[in-house]
């Protein structure tokens, strides 16, 4: 998580829009994600840098 962090940062990545809801939609467990990191993974996220797979059960 740190090193995502760093790189959309680093690449000055903004979120558009609600951080919470783009976080919601990607991902189930959000919760988990550190309050530092939740602005630049949404943007990450938004930019497709990281994805989440759903595991079929």
């Amino acid at each position: 998580m740190k090193a995502l962090t760093a790189l959309a940062s680093g690449l000055g990545y903004g979120v558009k829009g609600d951080v919470i809801g783009t976080l919601k939609k990607h991902y189930t467990d959000f919760g988990k994600i550190p309050s530092y990191a939740m602005n630049v993974i949404a943007a990450a996220t938004q930019q497709s840098i990281v994805v989440n797979y759903l595991v079929p059960i």
